[in-house]
């Protein structure tokens, strides 16, 4: 698990141009079918990404979102959740992120 992990670290930290947006969303939508834990990481990585009116914050919504239509709907709402609080515990200073993050959430409904 550990491996997977660091692979999906790696995978998520990659620089996409504009034309593979779709071919990377498939593909991570595709290890979390077979790894359903890696969904935490990436809620995770997709949340703490920054600015949302950046493209590649965007971006990385577009991911959240493709993952969690992937997962069974109380297993994404519990597993977002879940990154959520991982994030707010890991003392990161969130400031007015969180009312961005909780629109984004709520944006999944």
């Amino acid at each position: 698990l550990f491996d997977d992990l660091e692979v999906v670290d790696n995978i998520l930290k990659l620089k996409l141009k504009a034309n593979q947006l779709g071919i990377f969303v498939e593909h991570i939508t595709a290890i979390v079918k077979t790894l359903p834990s890696v969904a935490r990481q990436v809620f995770t990585y997709c949340i703490s990404q920054g600015d949302p009116s950046n493209e590649s914050a965007k971006d990385k919504l577009q991911v959240l979102r493709a993952v969690y239509m992937t997962l069974d709907t109380k297993d994404a709402a519990a597993t977002l959740a879940s990154s959520i609080i991982a994030l707010e515990s890991e003392v990161i200073e969130l400031g007015s992120k969180r009312d961005e993050i909780m629109s984004q959430y709520k944006a999944l409904h």
